[in-house]
């Protein structure tokens, strides 16, 4: 009987090591904020979306797939090395069309629109392939600091490769993340002209941003097109998941670029309040709250492109509703030129 009783056990406790090791496995898929997009381009999205719940489970998994991974990159030397890039202006055109590519669900595997071999902008022979890093996401769900910023980990695999073009760099910041490459070509467009000199105010280098978004999301050189891209890379991961936790709604691209631009709070303030004038979807958000109606009105008026600031004349006149279909058919313009020219390079 005794004998029997420990074969019992040394089998339960066989089971109970085996359902551990699994636990603890980094998984196959990690989640993903950017999605297909490339396939093809719907009219509009639609607003609703299914709940989605933290749980302590998912929690609990996240936590455990970020750990396992992390062990892994611990394993390689801790040096980051950045560089600056000489300019690249472009000019800027400005439509009004709105288009709403659908985001994937949180957990699924992104395909990239571009094709295996050649770069999307000028048909160049692509890069060598980046890592993957979006296990680096599972920071959002992280209730204690990490030891080290998710751009240093990134800036640190790619220490061995020269800085290269303002699009080249973009790419690279893309496909680490696993973001659309069309979808951040068309937000440097827009933001900067691909000049990672520019400065707009306190906002500065490729993506815009300004030093306290580049200190949270970033690290290195703010001018830098490399350090830019992959603080801009992080920061859209980071803040589409809260948006989509907030709104229960899965962003589209033209609703990352409104986070990208106006924060994740004024982008859900925004898409609620279709109806209500856009500095007062501003002024609901806690900075709003806190800096007052005219630094509300000069995140909207400042924002809005001037062929429709001759049309609605004044601050008061544009709509959350509007304002979101001004930037809607920015991003779609743009994002449509850069799938068309990839297209155009994989046929030559």
């Amino acid at each position: 009987m005794k004998a029997w009783q420990t074969s019992c056990i040394v089998a339960v406790l066989a089971s109970v090591g085996l359902f551990l090791a699994a636990a603890n496995r980094p998984a196959a898929t990690v989640p993903d904020v950017m999605s297909q997009a490339a396939a093809s381009i719907p009219a509009a999205a639609s607003m609703a979306a299914p709940t989605n719940v933290v749980t302590p489970a998912a929690y609990a998994e996240a936590s455990a797939r970020l750990a396992a991974a992390l062990r892994e990159e611990r394993a390689e030397p801790r040096a980051v090395m950045s560089a600056g890039s000489a300019p690249l202006r472009t000019e800027a055109e400005i439509v009004d069309q709105p288009v709403a590519p659908k985001l994937a669900s949180l957990g699924q595997d992104v395909v990239q629109s571009l094709p295996p071999e050649r770069d999307a902008s000028n048909g160049a022979p692509k890069a060598a392939s980046t890592r993957d890093f979006r296990h680096l996401a599972y920071y959002v769900w992280s209730e204690l600091p990490p030891a080290e910023k998710p751009a240093e980990i990134v800036l640190r695999a790619f220490r061995d490769i020269p800085l290269g073009t303002p699009t080249e760099e973009i790419k690279r910041a893309a496909d680490a993340f696993g973001l659309d490459f069309n979808f951040m070509m068309a937000v440097a467009k827009i933001e900067s002209g691909f000049n990672p000199n520019q400065r707009t105010g306190s906002y500065i280098g490729l993506f815009q941003l300004s030093y306290y978004e580049f200190g949270k999301f970033g690290f290195g050189q703010i001018r830098s097109p490399r350090d830019n891209a992959v603080a801009a890379a992080y920061k859209i991961i980071t803040e589409g998941v809260l948006f989509e936790w907030i709104t229960h709604r899965k962003p589209d691209m033209s609703d990352l670029y409104l986070i990208h631009q106006q924060g994740w709070e004024g982008a859900a303030e925004h898409i609620s309040r279709p109806a209500r004038a856009a500095w007062k979807s501003m002024c609901a958000t806690s900075e709003g709250k806190e800096k007052g109606e005219r630094w509300c009105k000069r995140a909207i008026w400042g924002n809005t492109l001037p062929a429709f600031k001759r049309t609605w004349k004044s601050v008061d006149n544009v709509t959350s509703e509007a304002f979101v279909g001004m930037w809607r058919g920015r991003v779609a313009e743009f994002y449509t030129k850069y799938v068309a020219t990839a297209a155009a390079a994989a046929s030559q």
